[in-house]
């Protein structure tokens, strides 16, 4: 029976919990991750929050209508990324936090709205509730794990640097001669790429690590830049003397 469902429960209460939640935690990143204002994470912090407060104040059509599309569409758009940061579970924030915990959520508010709009009974509610969590909680520990299981590469002497920080690379440009060892080190807690299409070279770096990679090719200016989805103003170059 519905009314045997726990009320903190309900289908309509997840509808709206979901994206709240959701909102909260990317508001959560920016602050500990970003440090600051961050454009995108409060754009995606915002959102969630305005929708969960509309699906809380409308139960009956408008606030379920309103959560689903808005989690129909966060998932839509975001749909490449999801899929490159569950396929790293080497680096935490992009797996656990960006990956799975903010597409279950995501997930978990679009079911539990469309439940709402069909008054479906509320019984499978807390069973969605704690398989979200299970699922949360199961990607932190795997994440973590291989995380922890990492070790960066060693720096050689006359090895050209490039550091990742602030989804920056710098410096822009470095320059070697012959066979070029680069050392790139990534400050930032969230996954980059060093990635070279003239040489179809793509070096992943998971968050926090060093990466070092040899590259013998002939005499020219190469783009360096990081494949992450979003990333676009990570570039650089490297010059290569004969």
């Amino acid at each position: 029976m519905a009314g045997d469902t726990p009320a903190r429960w309900t289908w309509h209460r997840l509808s709206w919990l979901a994206p709240v939640t959701l909102g909260v935690l990317f508001l959560l990143v920016m602050v500990t991750l970003a440090g600051g204002f961050e454009p995108f994470l409060f754009i995606f912090g915002i959102i969630p929050l305005i929708v969960g407060f509309v699906g809380r104040r409308f139960p009956r059509r408008a606030g379920p209508i309103t959560v689903l599309v808005v989690m129909a569409l966060m998932i839509f758009i975001n749909v490449e990324t999801i899929i490159q940061d569950i396929a790293h579970p080497e680096s935490f924030w992009n797996f656990a936090i960006f990956g799975i915990t903010a597409l279950t959520l995501a997930v978990v508010g679009l079911v539990a709205a469309i439940a709402t709009l069909r008054s479906r009974g509320d019984n499978p509610a807390p069973r969605v509730a704690y398989a979200a969590g299970a699922v949360i909680v199961a990607a932190v520990v795997v994440s973590g794990i291989a995380t922890l299981g990492l070790e960066d590469d060693v720096s050689v002497a006359g090895d050209l640097r490039v550091v990742a920080e602030d989804a920056e690379f710098s410096p822009v440009a470095v320059s070697g001669s012959g066979g070029v060892g680069v050392f790139i080190e990534n400050k930032d807690p969230i996954r980059h790429t060093f990635s070279i299409d003239a040489l179809d070279l793509e070096v992943e770096i998971p968050g926090s690590t060093d990466r070092r990679v040899e590259i013998s090719a002939p005499a020219g200016t190469y783009e360096f830049f990081c494949a992450v989805v979003g990333h676009d103003d990570m570039k650089g170059t490297i010059t290569i003397s004969g």
